[in-house]
C-alpha cells in the first residue's frame, strides 16, 4: 500500500523511482481525505503508471472523479456487478 506522498513522488516508498514495474497496482480508496487538486494529482499519476502498462484497480466513492477518468467503470453492490462499462462508453446492467 502506498500512501500519497509516496505516489506523489512516484517512488512506492524507496527512493529512485519505481523498482520494478508491476503488472497490477490496487488502489483502495486513493483520494479519500485528499482535496479536489490533490486528488486530481493522484489520478493523473495513477494513469501515467497505466500508461507505463501496468493495470491500475482503482475504489472509490467519488463518482466525479471516476467519471473525470474516462476509463472502465464497474460497479458493485453487494459484492456482485451490477454495472460494467469501457472507457466511458456504453453502461451494461446485470
Amino acid at each position: 500500500m502506498l500512501s500519497g506522498t509516496a505516489l506523489r513522488r512516484g517512488t512506492g516508498g524507496r527512493g529512485g523511482g519505481w523498482p520494478n514495474r508491476p503488472v497490477l497496482l490496487l488502489a483502495d480508496e486513493p483520494t479519500g481525505n485528499l482535496d479536489q487538486k490533490n486528488a486530481e494529482e493522484i489520478m493523473r499519476l495513477l494513469e501515467k503508471i497505466n500508461r507505463q502498462g501496468t493495470t491500475v484497480l482503482v475504489v472509490s466513492h467519488n463518482q466525479e472523479l471516476v467519471k473525470y477518468m474516462h476509463k472502465r467503470q464497474i460497479a458493485l453492490r453487494y459484492g456482485k456487478v451490477i454495472k460494467d462499462n469501457s472507457r466511458g462508453g456504453l453502461m451494461y446492467g446485470f
